[in-house]
């Protein structure tokens, strides 16, 4: 006799059961990742105290898939960034300090509209925005798979790597990751915000690489380099905050040397505050890519929020 089959779970029990996933990790792995821990948990404190009426819908941002990510393979790449993170700033991991990353997401919700230069002002100088770009960047880069796409493209470009450019290098995690992983090569990063740019100086001094680092103030309508200056340049959510972020891609390969690499990472339908072009599908990233001049070597595309896919490529300079 064939036993009866399950009901199929809601979403809402789904949910549910993540959440007692999570919190029954936290709780194990409190005493060997104390301050990943501590994020963790007052986010997620600051989440139950919205969702007693309808449950959780809304306040995931993250797909189930990246939650089972982190909690098999995260914590290693979160911990010690975060660690960082203390070390230069003293952040508190602590809901007073999740709070601050809430509001500034608030206000990013005010700024939905505006200009780049608005954006720019409002949200790229305001004093959280580094730490709101440091805490994505330990949590994300590894279970969005930018941080593995970005280490495996640096193991498949034939060529020697001395000149790396990060464009929109944020706290400055994604480039320290790279120069560790290729000790012959100098980075730049470079940013439009000043502030960010103050915290990756400290950030990339603090993992002792500020002697192979340079930091640059830079916009990417108008990059201040030269032509062909650089052998490999990352672009990590970078042309959506454009108006025209096929002008930006054209500045981007344009600093590339002959037979450089640019390894971008673009969402598809993901309309952001401050995401000022919607890229409508993954064709429209790769035929960008070919417009300028690149061709795609290598592509993948993840999601990063539920309905909302990452493009993630890496291609030479033809």
């Amino acid at each position: 006799m064939n036993a009866p089959s399950r009901p199929p779970r809601s979403a809402k029990m789904e949910q549910w059961i993540l959440l007692a996933q999570l919190i029954l990790a936290l709780i194990q792995k409190r005493k060997r990742y104390p301050l990943t821990c501590a994020a963790l948990w007052s986010a997620l404190q600051l989440v139950y105290s919205n969702i007693p009426g309808d449950g959780m819908e809304g306040y995931l941002v993250i797909t189930h898939e990246q939650v089972h990510r982190f909690l098999d393979a995260g914590w290693d790449y979160t911990e010690p960034r975060l660690r960082l993170l203390r070390q230069v700033n003293g952040f508190p991991f602590t809901r007073r300090g999740a709070m601050q990353l809430v509001e500034l997401r608030r206000r990013m919700d005010n700024v939905h509209d505006g200009s780049f230069d608005q954006v720019s002002t409002v949200i790229y100088e305001d004093p959280v925005y580094p730490i709101l770009q440091h805490v994505g960047q330990a949590f994300r880069n590894q279970v969005t798979g930018r941080g593995p796409f970005v280490m495996q493209t640096l193991m498949d470009v034939p060529t020697r790597l001395d000149r790396i450019c990060d464009f929109g290098c944020g706290s400055g995690l994604l480039l320290g990751d790279v120069l560790e992983r290729v000790p012959e090569a100098h980075g730049t990063g470079m940013d439009i915000s000043c502030r960010v740019l103050r915290h990756a100086s400290q950030v990339l001094s603090a993992r002792g690489l500020d002697d192979r680092a340079g930091l640059v103030r830079a916009d990417i309508r108008r990059i201040p380099v030269n032509n062909g200056k650089f052998d490999l340049v990352l672009a990590m959510e970078v042309l959506e905050h454009l108006p025209d972020p096929a002008s930006g891609l054209r500045e981007l390969t344009r600093i590339l040397a002959p037979d450089g690499w640019l390894v971008t990472s673009i969402p598809v339908e993901d309309r952001a505050p401050v995401h000022l072009f919607v890229f409508d599908s993954i064709e429209q990233v790769r035929q960008m890519h070919l417009s300028a001049g690149l061709q795609i070597e290598r592509q993948l595309s993840v999601e990063v929020a539920p309905g909302v896919p990452n493009v993630l490529s890496a291609a030479r300079r033809t």
